[in-house]
């Protein structure tokens, strides 16, 4: 076997492997760089609106509790108290409205 069969059959096996990698996450896109790079970008901005979407509903959950329910409200929603308010501080931050 030469250096240029070795090589192809190293590829080959690599591709298998990642293959059977993206099966075992759910995963049936294209195993491009570039189609992946596409992806995480969507992805990206798909969790920076939701993050911001999550921060305006805590912002009108907290106004319309009563005063000391809002931390148990969020605690049942799994929520961390300090993480809610960075959610709140970058809604009110990116908000279209002053």
């Amino acid at each position: 076997m030469n250096l240029e069969q070795t090589t192809e059959l190293s590829v080959s096996e690599h591709a298998q492997k990642l293959g059977h990698l993206a099966l075992s996450l759910g995963y049936d896109g294209s195993l491009t760089v570039g189609a992946l790079e596409d992806e995480i970008r969507f992805y990206q901005r798909r969790t920076v609106e939701a993050c911001l979407e999550l921060g305006k509903r805590l912002i009108l959950l907290k106004e319309i509790t009563p005063h000391g329910e809002f931390k148990q409200r969020i605690e049942m929603l799994n929520i961390n108290y300090r993480t809610a308010n960075r959610f709140i501080t970058a809604a009110f931050k990116f908000s279209k409205n002053d």
